[in-house]
């Protein structure tokens, strides 16, 4: 996150450039940049200097299938550049987020910043304009197949899960995190949500990846939909704790209106769901089925 003081443009804490990984030589006329701005405050919200942990579960279901993926999956930390080799490149987080179009809520009474954030594991493959060319394949939306027309190389995104559908790496799977902005540290962070498959919830621990943000009231409650179990939901800014969900139609995938109309207030949810997190049917995000059940 970067914070700068919005008056005068300054940062409001030091921006440092740093190196990053190069290529390995074999994409022909990339350039990369030696270094890149990295924020000294607050803290990445994931932590990309290495590798995420192997899901010990999912791994030992599948006979050593993800620790395998994860030998095979070039990560240097974050902007390892894409490559043709091997499995591929780890992406950690996915294009989907870390953090997406939802954006951050602020508190201005308490400086406080309120983010939702996907945990997801992704591979990433180039293929020559002449391989991609001659593939059997179909796109997806965040995972898939992607032409880049006019590119010298067409992109393979996969999310990483075993033969089960499980994902290769730890939950939880989405968080909600508070940020004190006067210092910059992290007031609290809980999972939230709940991921669902064949039908069943998982753990409320396990959390969900989101898509969309959240808003937050001058009463310090934080509204947010976003989860993959079609639940809207709301949570005090001081604690994180849940103090209400509702079950909708399909996952509110953009942020709650929060407004007054005749003297009281109101928040409105739109449960439209999309082809990442869908409120209705069947939902493959990759080798990923999902079940979200309808509001009877």
């Amino acid at each position: 996150m970067f914070v700068v003081n919005r008056e005068t443009g300054e940062d409001v804490w030091p921006i440092e450039e740093r190196p990053v990984p190069q290529g390995d030589g074999n994409i022909e006329g990339e350039v990369y940049a030696a270094t890149q701005p990295f924020p000294t405050k607050p803290a990445p919200l994931l932590d990309q200097s290495e590798k995420p942990e192997v899901w010990a579960l999912a791994d030992a279901v599948s006979f050593g299938e993800c620790s395998a993926l994860w030998e095979n999956l070039d990560y240097r930390g974050l902007y390892t550049p894409p490559t043709t080799e091997g499995a591929g490149t780890m992406g950690y987080p996915i294009t989907a987020g870390g953090v997406q179009w939802g954006g951050v809520a602020f508190d201005p009474e308490s400086q406080t910043a309120i983010v939702n954030t996907s945990h997801i594991v992704q591979s990433l493959k180039l293929y020559s304009r002449e391989v991609y060319d001659s593939a059997s394949r179909a796109s997806g939306n965040e995972s898939g197949f992607a032409s880049q027309e006019g590119a010298p190389y067409g992109i393979l995104l996969e999310v990483a899960l075993n033969r089960f559908g499980m994902p290769c790496w730890e939950p939880p799977f989405g968080e909600l995190v508070a940020l004190d902005m006067t210092t910059g540290d992290v007031k609290w962070r809980r999972p939230v949500g709940a991921s669902q498959q064949y039908g069943f919830f998982m753990p409320d621990s396990w959390g969900s990846p989101t898509i969309g943000g959240p808003a937050v009231t001058a009463g310090n409650i934080i509204f947010i939909g976003a989860s993959m179990d079609a639940k809207v939901r709301a949570y005090s800014l001081e604690t994180g704790e849940e103090l209400w969900s509702d079950q909708v139609e399909a996952p509110s995938v953009s942020n709650p209106a929060v407004y007054k109309y005749e003297g009281r207030q109101y928040v409105a949810f739109i449960g439209g769901g999309n082809t990442i997190l869908k409120g209705r049917g069947w939902v493959t995000i990759s080798r990923f089925t999902l079940y979200l059940n309808k509001v009877r």
